[in-house]
């Protein structure tokens, strides 16, 4: 998964745009996959901006009009690139994953697979980068993500079912192994603490869960809670993509001196 850690991009092979894009005049004498592999290769290495429409087209082998004739506009160009990613990328893995593996067991080497592309791929993650570079046209990226919704949604139904298998594990139990606090609590807290963002619109994400809710509460008032949520709030994260930004995000614009 080109990686993002990013539940909400996975796998619709019919996406709401396609159909506009099989309506549109285009030549014949290219391999779309290809065309639209080496598009992407260019933005995912040097920014959405850098690269002109002669860049492009030189990459994918088609002139300028070729390339305007067959996807409309560079933006066009770069939806279709960046839904091929996401079919091909977490798409392809969620659906060989979830077809030879119990859900557990999927989940884990999901997670693996992420990890080891990341360490061998320097380019980062597609998505991630481009919503970076492009805060105007992320209206437009959030539409492509939009089209997941299903998918997100059983991302969301398999992370309660996970919920519920805790919940009941729980009962009667102030711990979630043996009678003492271990580093099982420590690791599931860091987890139930980000319920809210799984349970994205509830008012109380565990509302339905009271003995994880009642096991939470005791867990978060230990005294070393505070100090572990107060890691990194002394650091002022950037919120602008100034030059160093790009630099560190697309290093190969900038070759060393």
């Amino acid at each position: 998964m080109p990686t993002c850690n990013c539940f909400t991009l996975i796998y619709d092979s019919r996406s709401k745009t396609q159909g506009a894009h099989a309506a549109m005049s285009r030549p014949s004498a290219f391999d779309d996959d290809a065309v639209l592999e080496a598009a992407t290769d260019q933005v995912w290495r040097h920014g959405y901006a850098a690269p002109s429409v002669r860049d492009l087209g030189q990459a994918m082998g088609l002139v300028p009009a070729s390339l305007y004739n067959a996807f409309g506009s560079k933006h066009a160009l770069f939806t279709r690139g960046l839904e091929r990613y996401l079919d091909s990328g977490m798409g392809e893995r969620s659906a060989r994953l979830e077809a030879s593996m119990p859900p557990r067991t999927a989940i884990e080497a999901f997670l693996n697979e992420i990890v080891s592309r990341s360490l061998d791929d320097p380019r980062g993650c597609l998505l991630v980068n481009s919503m970076l570079e492009l805060a105007p046209h992320a209206a437009e990226i959030g539409a492509v993500v939009a089209t997941r919704r299903a998918e997100v949604e059983g991302y969301r139904r398999e992370a309660e079912r996970h919920y519920q298998v805790l919940e009941d594990h729980l009962a009667g139990r102030d711990f979630i192994v043996g009678d003492g606090y271990t580093i099982a609590d420590m690791s599931a807290w860091g987890w139930i603490d980000r319920a809210a963002r799984v349970m994205k619109g509830e008012a109380d994400p565990l509302a339905g869960f009271p003995n994880i809710k009642r096991w939470f509460q005791a867990i978060d008032a230990r005294p070393a809670v505070a100090p572990a949520r107060a890691v990194g709030h002394d650091h002022a994260f950037k919120k602008d993509a100034d030059e160093q930004t790009r630099r560190a995000l697309f290093p190969s614009n900038y070759p060393p001196a």
